[in-house]
């Protein structure tokens, strides 16, 4: 747990940027077709076969293959205000950042430590 956390703060979060190559991956992973995502998870369902593991049974589990239908609506892009107090709204996919200047974030150094308590006997 970070040293100096204020209380209530989830010690689990993370306060740095991804890499490149770890936002490439989320990227990659984001950009996958709806088909293709359900085709994967087909796949995997049939190839761990739960509903033939004896101990799901014994609970009485059984997985359903067909997907449900949800009502769905489309969300407005947020706007983005950046350091010169300029905003960029979404036009065809994309954030036109025409003459605006990036916030300059410091990195915050991290403080840990790990903590074992022993008890003594």
């Amino acid at each position: 747990m970070p040293s100096g956390s204020p209380a209530g703060a989830d010690p689990f979060s993370l306060q740095r940027k991804d890499s490149k190559v770890q936002s490439a991956g989320i990227v990659d992973i984001a950009a996958t077709s709806t088909n293709a995502s359900k085709g994967k998870i087909l796949e995997l369902l049939r190839y761990f076969d739960y509903n033939a593991d004896p101990t799901i049974s014994r609970f009485g589990f059984r997985l359903n293959t067909d997907f449900i239908v949800v009502q769905t609506r489309v969300l407005d892009p947020p706007l983005i205000q950046y350091r010169n107090k300029a905003s960029a709204s979404v036009r065809n996919g994309l954030w036109h950042i025409d003459r605006s200047q990036f916030f300059d974030s410091r990195p915050k150094p991290h403080k840990w430590a790990i903590l074992h308590p022993v008890k003594k006997a």
